[in-house]
C-alpha cells in the first residue's frame, strides 16, 4: 500500500480522483529506481494556487548492515521527486514543474536489545473507552489509551516518551500544547506522577499538528509484564472533516529519544463525523 492519504485544500471538490495508477521499474539502475505514475481524467487534474498533499508509505533499509559506512539516507537527502506532466498520450515526458521531496530529519534505528522500551505486542498500545468498539470522537472529547509493556523486552519507565500519531494525518490539526494525566483504578496498582510535558508536534515541520508527544513523569511504572496504566489525553481539537473508523498508532522512545518502537493501536477504533 503506497498511497495512504490523498489530501487538498480544494474544499469543494478536494483530491481529484485518480483514473489510474501504474508504474516502471528501473532495476539495472544504482541504486534501483522506480517510478509511479498517477493519471486523471481530462479536465479533472490539479489546479493552480491549491495544496495537494500524499501521505506515501517508504521504508528506510540499511543497504550493507555488516559493515561501517556512513549512512546512505540522512536529513536532506533527496529521495523523490514530483513531476506534474501533460498530456500523458500526446506529449508523455513534458513536465509543467518539478518538486523535491526530502528528509527533514535523519531515520532512527529501532529498538534493538532487551534493554529498549517497546510495547507488548499486540494490545501494548489500546484506544478503550468507546461504546460497540468504536469511539466517536468530538470537539472537546478525550483519548484513553491503556498502555503495556512487552514481557521480554526493556520496561517502559519515567522520563521516557510516548508520542500518538493521529491517522489520518491530513485531517487532524490540534493546537501546539495538549493535557495528560494517568487514571487510577487498574487492574495492577501503578505509580504515576504527574505528566507536565504534554505537545502536539507536526509530523512533516510546518505542517498540521497530528502528533502528540507525551514524556512520561517521574515516577512512572514501570510497565512490564502484566502491568498496566491508563492515560487521558485531552485538550485535542478536534478535525472539522470525518474520516472512516480507523487506527491511531503509538511510539515508546528512550529518556534521550533515541530506540523508537512504533506500532497501531488496538481496542476501539476512532471515528469522527463530519461537521
Amino acid at each position: 500500500k503506497l498511497f495512504l492519504e490523498l489530501w487538498s485544500d480544494d474544499i469543494p471538490n478536494g483530491f481529484p480522483l485518480p483514473m489510474g495508477c501504474y508504474y516502471k521499474a528501473f532495476n539495472m539502475s544504482s541504486p534501483p529506481r522506480r517510478e509511479l505514475f498517477m493519471i486523471f481524467e481530462p479536465r479533472n487534474g490539479l489546479k493552480k494556487d491549491t495544496t495537494y498533499q500524499i501521505v506515501f508509505n517508504g521504508m528506510v533499509k540499511d543497504m550493507h548492515p555488516n559493515e561501517v559506512l556512513p549512512p546512505l539516507v540522512g536529513q536532506g537527502g533527496e529521495f523523490m521527486e514530483i513531476f506534474p506532466m501533460d498530456d500523458v498520450t500526446l506529449r508523455p515526458y513534458e513536465a509543467i514543474e518539478r518538486g523535491i521531496v526530502s528528509l527533514t530529519t535523519s531515520p532512527q534505528k529501532g529498538m534493538s536489545d532487551e534493554q529498549d522500551p517497546r510495547f507488548l505486542e499486540p494490545g501494548g498500545f489500546k484506544i478503550v473507552g468507546g461504546h460497540q468498539n468504536i469511539v466517536k470522537f468530538s470537539s472537546g472529547d478525550s483519548l484513553i489509551l491503556e498502555l503495556m509493556g512487552h514481557p521480554n523486552a526493556g520496561r517502559i519507565t519515567r522520563n521516557m516518551h510516548l508520542r500518538v500519531f493521529l491517522w489520518p494525518l491530513t485531517q487532524w490539526q490540534t493546537t501546539s500544547s495538549c493535557a495528560a494525566r494517568c487514571l487510577t483504578g487498574g487492574e495492577v496498582s501503578f505509580q504515576c506522577g504527574e505528566i507536565t510535558s504534554c505537545q502536539g508536534l507536526p509530523a512533516v515541520p510546518g505542517m498540521s499538528l497530528n502528533i502528540l508527544k507525551i514524556t512520561l513523569p517521574d515516577p512512572f511504572g514501570p510497565l512490564f509484564a502484566d502491568v498496566k496504566t491508563r492515560i487521558e489525553i485531552g485538550g485535542i481539537t478536534a478535525p472539522s472533516g470525518g474520516f472512516f473508523a480507523s487506527r491511531l498508532a503509538g511510539q515508546v522512545t528512550k529518556a534521550d529519544d533515541s530506540r523508537p518502537h512504533y506500532v497501531l493501536s488496538s481496542g476501539d477504533f476512532i471515528w469522527k463525523e463530519p461537521n
